[in-house]
């Protein structure tokens, strides 16, 4: 069981955009994160949110800071 496979993910911002906004972007452009959106990474295996953390600076790369695991309901309790 320990061998399995488990797909990470860090998310750090969602956005749902319109089909003509998508095909308006273009190389070179920016987008926009909220403020302080580094602060809230969501954690995901396999699609499921398991907790949430911080995206930090570590040495020369970048890495998540873990500040909460979820419960296995998913809920926080």
């Amino acid at each position: 069981m320990n061998q399995l496979p488990v797909k990470l993910e860090f998310v750090l911002y969602r956005k749902s955009v319109t089909l003509a906004e998508l095909e308006a972007m273009g190389q070179q452009q920016l987008l926009s994160l909220p403020t302080n959106a580094e602060l809230n990474v969501e954690i995901m295996a396999n699609g499921v949110l398991l907790g949430n953390g911080e995206l930090v600076q570590m040495n020369d790369t970048l890495g998540v800071e873990i500040h909460e695991w979820l419960s296995e309901s998913g809920n926080g309790e």
